[in-house]
């Protein structure tokens, strides 16, 4: 059964979705052979409705209100009360982009697994149950779900899978590593392959391997931000530094809104040149003002600049942080 949504609840799903695998284009109609013996005209056989129960209704309807309120919890556990009582491909498939978007991990992957019984082919669902899994540190079984939707032709994230594994116990990281390697000799080609093994072998202290791997995927895309983050560590790690500064100051004026990229390129820069550092922190704290890691960093660069008045100034609305109000005391009595 197909449901009808609002255009304000498409909009939120649309963007719920916006790091997802693309829309998958419908299947094109079935060819009739008009050369068979007997010429029959086929007869379009009428779809099968059918409908839901009336509480099943009422709680849908709930939901939609539950959203345009924000409400998104009582939101939720309807949509995915009522995609286990119905089965509903549509009503597992909003369940699982509203997980998604709340990053409810655990319900995304039960929408996901419903959705998947209904159509097991559906790149979007297995795209959202890998991601689920990655992010509820189950790596090796989230990849059979990304590996599908790579033989499928969707958009995929290994890299976010490869992160995952990284927090795992050392076999778990082999199994992944080799499992990773045969897929990359199954799709030579395939970026989010490449940048995914060059993850894994960065932070197992392969750094020329990892940066040879890296860089076949900036030759391919020079502006790839999942890359460039990688190339810009690696190079630091191997103390090329005054090359990892330009592909910094590179990867910062492509993409000047990413914050890794940002606070990348002002951690490297207080080596050397102290006031091009806190250029950087300054904008980073004009875009992130409540973020404490950015606010001590400005603080320090203060203090070592010969101005504790400004240090002060930044540390002591820490002090009212119960997360952060014992390092804010420390770093104000030094």
């Amino acid at each position: 059964m197909k449901l009808s949504y609002s255009p304000l609840f498409i909009l939120l799903f649309l963007a719920a979705c916006a790091t997802g695998p693309a829309p998958v284009t419908p299947p094109p109609a079935i060819a009739i052979d008009t050369h068979s013996e007997d010429h029959a005209t086929p007869v379009k056989p009428e779809p099968t409705v059918v409908p839901f129960p009336e509480e099943s209704f009422y709680d849908l309807l709930v939901a939609e209100f539950a959203v345009r309120q924000q409400e998104y919890d009582v939101a939720l556990g309807n949509y995915l009360y009522q995609a286990e009582i119905t089965r509903d491909a549509g009503v597992a498939a909003t369940a699982a982009r509203l997980a998604q978007f709340l990053n409810a991990h655990k319900s995304a992957l039960t929408a996901a697994e419903l959705w998947l019984e209904v159509e097991p082919d559906d790149h979007e669902a297995r795209f959202i149950a890998a991601s689920a899994l990655a992010k509820s540190h189950r790596p090796l079984d989230a990849l059979p779900h990304m590996a599908a939707v790579l033989r499928h032709g969707g958009n995929t994230n290994f890299a976010a899978l490869a992160a995952s594994a990284l927090g795992q116990p050392e076999p778990v990281q082999q199994q992944f590593l080799a499992e990773l390697s045969v897929l990359l000799l199954e799709h030579p080609q395939e970026l989010s392959l490449k940048i995914a093994r060059a993850l894994m072998l960065q932070y197992r202290d392969e750094e020329s391997e990892a940066l040879t791997l890296v860089r076949e995927v900036l030759l391919a895309e020079p502006d790839n931000i999942h890359a460039l983050l990688i190339e810009t560590q690696l190079l630091r790690q191997l103390d090329r530094h005054e090359e990892a500064l330009t592909r910094l100051q590179y990867a910062v004026d492509t993409h000047p809104g990413n914050k890794r990229l940002r606070l990348q390129l002002a951690e490297q820069l207080v080596k050397t040149d102290l006031e091009a550092a806190r250029e950087q922190f300054e904008l980073l704290g004009q875009r992130y003002p409540h973020d404490a890691d950015i606010i001590i960093s400005r603080a320090l660069i203060e203090q070592e600049s010969g101005d504790p008045i400004a240090a002060r100034d930044l540390l002591t609305p820490l002090l009212a942080s119960p997360d952060h109000v014992n390092r804010a005391h420390f770093l104000l009595g030094r």
